[in-house]
């Protein structure tokens, strides 16, 4: 018998786990007896750090015991401390970035391993998980953060177990399963500056002896944090979940879900005004900040911005996890389909983004699990996943430069995975994985793009330009026929300029394929010690994008060694973790807004090159007394570009970049070989405590977090503007409960000392400036709860 026997009877249920790191859990210590001295009187085994189990390797394995690197997140902690959106994740891990682009997608990025997510050709190259169901699109991410089991955040290529896009690591979301047997109820209030609101709640109600049915909702609305309305929110959610214990051997869940996107959406500022002030590129300062800005085909100074920011997004699906446990293991069957509807005008990038978009997925899982209590165990399966993206209308205005797209795209991708875990010892075991991905993706649609130029470009003026009107949506220009590549060009006396288009139609198809594999070494070397080395593969798929140069880019890969120590001492009241990595990412999808040889706008993805990636992370938590916790969870990364080396065509100009630069007939070299990768910062320390007192009537936990990151490179182009120098962000929290824990209150600060942070930059096509996306500034508010 070893260690994982019973594990299901031990920790059967998720929902009280505390965070053993970075960040500590409030709300999570059990009722407690107290001594005089703080000593727990209630059990001598009190004074313990909690086991924790996750199923990051597809079975339940206590987190001390897992042969990964991987952080688990309860959901009490990221609800006490207000996550409701993806990026506010980045200061629980220091593996983990975090940022939004233009609404609604979002990048994330793992010890620098990542890519710029702008439109719906471009994937994640680290996979969100909702239910154990991959998220095919970056846009459709937000919407989960309620009534949550844990987060399991894995880092380094997962390759065997989750496959493409899984380069980086995975992000597993898994909501609280209904109760069987119990009727029980949450619900919280919180309100707060910026006129926040935020409601959670939730109600379990069983059925029969058998099955339970689990329904929570959300409601987040506030101002924005940019001086023009935008980064805002007004969100609504839903979940019905449903358990069915058919027999004893078989269970079935189902999760449906529903999310309604409002608000103006993400907001960003130049950089250039500080973004202490967080100027909105929208707001009066932001208008004036543009139009002393040059255009660099208009012959003069861009427009102001005007503030039609908007999103109407829904996000909805279902899916179901089947688990039929027989003599020799258990079985799993998770089918699962998903729907998304973008309809947002947004600025985030500092031109005016019009999107309507339909994204569809459904997927299927197969696996089954050998029993762990034997020599040789082992885990096979099969997955399928088909996905379409069809984009009504995908329209970047940059003022002298729009294109409308109307792109469609889909993938079809079959792979079959396999794991076999050897017990050599009894305290030692070795692990080889294995996994064949083959992807058929197809790429459809047309582009035609428009440039308004004053000729000659660059030294002629025209100071009566007029832009592309922001609210269009046809085109400016008319094309001779439905084949034509050219549009007839137009030339106004009146403002001396020469208004010309471009087409590009594209029907692409084209297959990617790959066996990604794992070989792994394990040991017990004591009852509260363990260690583990790995080596991992991983890679994700190639695509299109609309071009009227090469419109494919090929796959990126990412090879990982690990070596951990997962230890506890003091009668479990210390737990120390060490982890050294050393990762070769290889052939890195690079994307950035730019026009092609033919003077058209788009987002091209290129493969740069390869960086070497190392470092450590050490993650320790002290138990100190019954009342009082401790933690720190530091890493250090070594992210720097063996080969980072790409092209711009001559009619973008010449590159505003903090690289190499040489122009050529061809058009510009850019190299920027040696220098740090974006999201890699060199030092990520997250420190907490937490202190609890006893009182006559209740309970008062006190808690604190702080979170330091060095000088980040927060965009793609290393000019000085995209550096986001060192800080430090510090949260606390005070929380009473009553006796009986039916209710509590909470005063909560996020970001106390209100720390401007950037979290994304961009330089907008034609000008030579940058705009930036900010993290949150200092949040303070109240929160009462009550269980029913």
């Amino acid at each position: 018998m070893n260690q994982y026997d019973g594990i299901r009877m031990l920790a059967p249920r998720f929902a009280r786990t505390a965070r053993l790191g970075s960040a500590i859990t409030l709300m999570t210590i059990a009722p407690q007896t107290f001594a005089a001295d703080g000593v727990d009187t209630r059990s001598a085994g009190a004074m313990e750090i909690e086991e924790i189990v996750v199923t990051a390797q597809r079975r339940e394995e206590y987190l001390q015991h897992t042969a990964i690197a991987v952080t688990a997140l309860s959901g009490e902690e990221l609800r006490n401390w207000g996550v409701s959106r993806p990026q506010e994740l980045t200061h629980f891990d220091p593996a983990l970035q975090v940022a939004a682009t233009t609404a609604p997608f979002s990048v994330f990025y793992l010890r620098g391993v990542g890519n710029f997510n702008g439109n719906s050709l471009a994937d994640a190259a680290v996979a969100f998980n909702f239910n154990d169901v991959f998220i095919g699109r970056p846009s459709s991410t937000a919407g989960f953060f309620y009534d949550l089991d844990r987060v399991e955040i894995l880092k380094g290529p997962q390759g065997t177990l989750y496959g493409r896009n899984a380069t980086g690591g995975a992000i597993n979301v898994l909501p609280r399963r209904p109760d069987i047997g119990e009727s029980n109820g949450e619900f919280a209030i919180d309100y707060g500056n910026y006129d926040s609101l935020r409601l959670d709640g939730a109600v379990n109600i069983p059925i029969g002896e058998s099955a339970a049915a689990r329904l929570a909702g959300n409601r987040v609305v506030r101002d924005g944090y940019v001086n023009d309305g935008t980064d805002d929110q007004d969100d609504w959610a839903g979940r019905l979940s449903l358990l069915f214990d058919v027999n004893a051997e078989l269970s079935v869940t189902v999760v449906a879900d529903y999310f309604d996107q409002g608000g103006h959406g993400p907001g960003s500022t130049p950089i250039a005004l500080d973004p202490d002030h967080r100027f909105g590129v929208s707001s009066g300062r932001g208008g004036a900040f543009y139009t002393a800005q040059r255009n660099s085909i208009a012959g003069r100074n861009f427009n102001a911005i005007p503030g039609n920011q908007a999103l109407n997004n829904q996000f909805w699906g279902v899916s179901s996890t089947i688990e039929w446990d027989v003599d020799v293991g258990t079985f799993t069957l998770v089918p699962g389909y998903r729907e998304s509807h973008l309809d947002t005008i947004g600025t985030a990038t500092g031109v005016t983004l019009s999107i309507a978009e339909d994204d569809k997925q459904s997927s299927l899982e197969a696996r089954f699990a050998s029993n762990a209590d034997q020599r040789v165990s082992y885990i096979v399966g099969a997955y399928y996943f088909d996905e379409t993206n069809d984009a009504e209308r995908f329209v970047p205005n940059s003022q002298y430069n729009m294109s409308i797209q109307s792109p469609q795209s889909g993938v079809e991708s079959a792979a079959v995975f396999g794991r076999l875990t050897l017990e050599v010892t009894r305290d030692f075991r070795a692990t080889i994985g294995a996994r064949y991905t083959q992807d058929d993706k197809f790429f459809k649609g047309s582009f035609e793009g428009f440039n308004r130029l004053c000729p000659p470009v660059p030294t002629a003026q025209c100071p009566n330009a007029t832009r592309f009107p922001v609210d269009r949506l046809t085109a400016p220009l008319t094309f001779p026929s439905p084949t034509a590549s050219n549009a007839v060009p137009v030339f106004n006396p009146l403002d001396g300029t020469l208004t010309v288009g471009f087409r590009v139609r594209s029907d692409e198809q084209k297959s990617f394929s790959r066996t990604t594999w794992r070989g792994a070494l394990d040991w017990d070397v004591g009852e509260e010690h363990f260690l583990f080395a790995s080596y991992e593969t991983g890679f994700k798929s190639g695509g299109f994008f609309f071009s009227n140069d090469s419109q494919v880019f090929e796959p990126e890969e990412l090879g990982a060694f690990t070596v951990g120590s997962k230890n506890r001492f003091l009668d479990n009241r210390v737990e120390l973790n060490v982890e050294a990595f050393h990762w070769l990412y290889q052939d890195q999808q690079i994307s950035s807004i730019t026009l092609d040889s033919q003077g058209a706008q788009n987002l091209r993805t290129q493969n740069v090159g390869e960086v070497t990636i190392k470092g450590i992370e050490v993650d320790a938590q002290w138990l100190v007394a019954s009342a009082t916790r401790m933690s720190v969870d530091a890493q250090y990364l070594d992210a720097t570009y063996d080969e980072f080396a790409f092209d711009r065509p001559l009619s973008s100009g010449p590159p505003v970049s903090g690289c190499a630069v040489t122009a050529g007939a061809g058009g510009f070299a850019v190299d920027c070989s040696g220098k740090r990768a974006p999201y890699a910062p060199e030092w990520t320390v997250n420190v907490g405590a937490e202190q609890s007192f006893e009182l006559a009537s209740g309970r008062l936990i006190a808690g604190a977090r702080a979170h330091y990151q060095s000088q980040t490179l927060t965009g793609i182009d290393f000019t000085p503007h995209e550096y986001q120098d060192a800080y430090w962000s510090i949260d606390v929290s005070a929380t009473f409960t009553g006796n009986d824990e039916k209710y509590y209150f909470t005063l909560f600060g996020i970001n106390v000392t209100d720390e401007t942070v950037v979290a994304n930059t961009f330089q907008p096509p034609l000008g030579s400036f940058v705009i930036g996306t900010l993290r949150q500034p200092r949040l303070y508010g109240i929160r009462l709860g009550s269980r029913l």
